[in-house]
């Protein structure tokens, strides 16, 4: 049987995790966290639960921030949320 992961609930982490692992003031423009753009012209959203950067138009949850950090592959849906359940076990992912 295929598990099934409730996204929702992990989606919301995107903030803490910004604030945790990479010490972002959410309320500032920050250094984009695409390796290709160097512009501190990235900002959080806590209604849409992303990051998205005004220089270079690309945007992040935290699936995508966990991909990148960790160096997993961006096709790899599934350990992108095992690792952002293995960094947040809290997460209630029960059927």
């Amino acid at each position: 049987m295929k598990k099934e992961y409730k996204i929702h609930l992990m989606k919301p982490y995107l903030g803490d995790y910004l604030k945790q692992y990479h010490n972002i003031d959410l309320n500032d423009k920050f250094k984009c966290i695409n390796p290709k753009c160097n512009t501190n012209n990235m900002s959080y959203s806590a209604k849409y639960n992303i990051c998205h950067c005004f220089t270079c138009n690309k945007s992040y949850d935290i699936f995508r921030v966990v991909a990148l950090d960790y160096n997993l592959n961006p096709r790899s849906f599934v350990k992108q949320i095992q690792k952002v359940l293995e960094l947040y076990p809290n997460i209630d992912n029960s059927h």
